[in-house]
């Protein structure tokens, strides 16, 4: 097929395969239902170590462990699926609207996942074989994730988001937005001409054209949720074959360090040498005192948890500006003549808010995990996965 044409396209047309009401209605569900069941498991198992009622919580708990399981498998499936789709869909002409729905939906997928592999940390941890399944697949969607985020840059920049007003006027750059319609696959190849709806050349070079700290920080999110979970699922790798550092000798180190320069405090005469023994121990004890904290903050589901349901509300958020906020404030709507054209966009919007048989499959599939939990709750010894317990660190 020949490239798309990046100055001349058809006005935004709906995809439902791609933004129906039905799809990110399963998405956002879905992502928020995890992190609610992965929160209610981890009350439960700090509740059961205490609680005189240890058999129904363990009930409860896996429960909610067969049903995070089928949600974390559902998200990993439908995220690469969505990103292979919009992907395929660039040589077609797929309008950077819905391609921005592609890298917001693969996001969801993405940290749903990662949250996922918090909580089922420890049941991953004694199963090879699951373990490594899911990272290799994790690491595709992520791969993926990276791959559809880093052209965002234009869309989140001065010129790509709110446009600016350049030197000369009469020399014809656009300005404005870039249109909803434009082809996202000119987003991947920047040194073709770009151009208005009206005609006008979109200047899309310099800082102004590319938001660099945009596109840095959403990558950084992903590279460490990602890399940050795998560490976690193998206890003492970094220390042990990497650094080459036994497991506990670091702190064992620095405590030693430390009854040293308090030794030399309490026991020397000179008094230039007990002033500088002192505050070498309080420089070394802040900085043993951060470095623990830093360590059992990382490893704490409950810092994770937090960490991600961030995440997840930023996807959120980027989901309903460029559904609603971006293109009814700042698109302008003008057909290639020059006229106004309030319709068009609302008529593909309307058009995806319809439920199809698309839709209703997508939101139906928000049921399975739930037959899994009832399943797992009116018989739970027909599950023969062991329960595993958690804490808090």
């Amino acid at each position: 097929m020949s490239p798309v044409n990046c100055t001349t396209y058809p006005p935004l047309q709906a995809n439902q395969d791609i933004s129906g009401i039905g799809v990110l209605t399963n998405f956002l569900a879905t992502a928020y239902l995890t992190l609610i069941c992965c929160i209610a498991k981890y009350v439960l198992d700090r509740k059961r170590a205490t609680s005189t009622r240890k058999h129904r919580l363990k009930r409860w708990s896996l429960a909610l462990e067969t049903t995070i399981i089928s949600f974390s498998d559902q998200q990993v499936i439908t995220g690469i699926s969505i990103i292979i789709g919009g992907l395929s869909q660039l040589e077609w002409g797929l309008a950077v609207y819905h391609f921005q729905a592609v890298g917001n939906l693969a996001w969801f997928s993405t940290m749903t996942h990662i949250l996922t592999l918090t909580v089922m940390r420890d049941k991953m941890r004694s199963n090879k074989t699951i373990r490594v399944l899911r990272i290799v697949l994790m690491g595709c969607l992520a791969v993926l994730l990276i791959f559809v985020m880093a052209p965002m840059g234009y869309l989140t920049s001065t010129a790509g988001q709110g446009g600016f007003i350049p030197d000369d006027v009469a020399n014809g750059t656009y300005i404005g937005p870039i249109p909803l319609e434009f082809p996202a696959w000119c987003l991947y190849h920047p040194s073709v001409a770009w151009k208005s709806e009206k005609g006008g050349l979109i200047d899309h070079t310099g800082s102004a054209g590319y938001n660099l700290a945009y596109s840095l920080i959403t990558l950084g999110v992903v590279v460490y949720s990602y890399t940050s979970r795998v560490l976690l699922l193998f206890p003492g790798l970094v220390s042990r074959s990497m650094l080459r550092i036994p497991t506990g000798q670091p702190w064992a180190l620095m405590e030693s360090k430390m009854e040293a320069l308090q030794t030399v405090q309490t026991t020397t005469r000179k008094r230039f040498l007990g002033k500088a023994a002192w505050l070498g121990h309080r420089l070394l004890f802040s900085f043993y005192i951060f470095l623990v904290s830093g360590a059992e903050l990382y490893t704490s589901k409950i810092w994770e948890l937090t960490w991600l349901s961030m995440a997840l509300f930023w996807g959120t958020i980027r989901i309903f500006v460029s559904r609603f906020d971006y293109y009814q404030q700042f698109i302008p709507t003008y057909d290639v003549s020059g006229q106004f054209r309030p319709d068009v966009i609302s008529q593909a919007i309307s058009q995806e808010n319809i439920w199809g048989f698309g839709q209703v499959v997508a939101l139906g599939l928000l049921v399975l995990p739930f037959i899994s939990f009832f399943g797992t709750f009116l018989f739970p010894f027909h599950i023969s996965t062991p329960f595993h317990t958690w804490s808090c660190f």
